[in-house]
């Protein structure tokens, strides 16, 4: 079952940014189109893509199906194929012995994730990919305020 993801972000890591995230799955028939609603935090690219996969393995938590989320982000997919496993094992932080940058979103997804069968996958953005595309609109429409 494939399921994209994707993330927006308006005035991108800057005081009263915007952000969005998208969900999208013909398979699963989910369409979910979320505004950043952290007040804490900071809207940024990174973390709305991050959050885009939470709230895509939120969605499908009941789905026995293999999952496979496919994102545009190398960051989130390079991050939880490769890097978490790194980072846990040293305790949460980098190889130059620095805390991991938003950690408390990489422990969310690396939980979500926990006893499952999923798998993730980089998707290049903005080329026709249907999904992808897809994901991409409900990700900016919650960044404009547009999906309610």
């Amino acid at each position: 079952m494939d399921v994209y993801t994707d993330g927006a972000c308006i005035n991108n890591g800057m005081p009263g940014a915007k952000g969005g995230m998208g969900v999208w799955s013909d398979d699963l028939k989910i369409q979910i189109s979320a505004p950043w609603l952290e007040e804490d935090v900071l809207p940024t690219n990174q973390r709305c893509e991050m959050m885009a996969v939470a709230i895509a393995l939120a969605a499908t938590e009941s789905v026995e199906d293999e999952i496979r989320i496919l994102s545009d982000s190398e960051y989130v997919v390079k991050g939880l194929n490769e890097w978490v496993p790194r980072w846990k094992n040293r305790g949460w932080t980098t190889a130059k012995g620095t805390e991991v940058k938003n950690k408390w979103l990489w422990e969310t997804l690396d939980g979500l994730r926990a006893q499952r069968s999923v798998t993730f996958e980089h998707v290049r953005g903005h080329v026709g990919i249907h999904g992808n595309e897809q994901a991409d609109a409900l990700a900016v429409m919650a960044a404009e305020g547009l999906n309610s």
